[in-house]
């Protein structure tokens, strides 16, 4: 029965590894490597964060706040405030995030984003 299980939880974990479909992204993500470098807590505000519920996102790009959907590029909404000195910033393209994150490599619960044109590639972990 344990070998079973263990079976059973080791083919779940491949089952996830990966590249990121919006299926692997749901959820609610915390960046904690923008550019390759290990965030830190600053006075500037909280971690840049998104979450993904069947095809809407929104989220906190470390100076607004964003929503809007997935599946319609150039839909989603920002707030417009200017950003603090040495703000922590999300490197996603809000025009059109979805190809960027679908780019993405899913490993249990981080997800490493590539750079893109103009972007930098940034890793995020699954928070609760």
């Amino acid at each position: 029965m344990q070998k079973i299980v263990a079976f059973l939880l080791a083919g779940g974990a491949a089952a996830c590894a990966g590249q990121a479909s919006v299926p692997h992204l749901q959820g609610r993500w915390s960046l904690v490597e923008p550019g390759g470098q290990p965030t830190t807590a600053t006075a500037s505000g909280p971690t840049p964060w998104l979450m993904i519920k069947a095809e809407s996102i929104e989220g906190y790009d470390g100076c607004n706040q964003f929503s809007g959907r997935l599946d319609a590029p150039g839909s989603i909404m920002a707030t417009r405030r200017g950003c603090a000195p040495g703000a922590v910033k999300l490197p996603l393209n809000l025009a059109d995030p979805l190809p960027q994150l679908k780019a993405g490599q899913v490993h249990g619960e981080r997800l490493d984003v590539p750079s893109t044109e103009g972007m930098p590639g940034f890793t995020m972990r699954k928070t609760p």
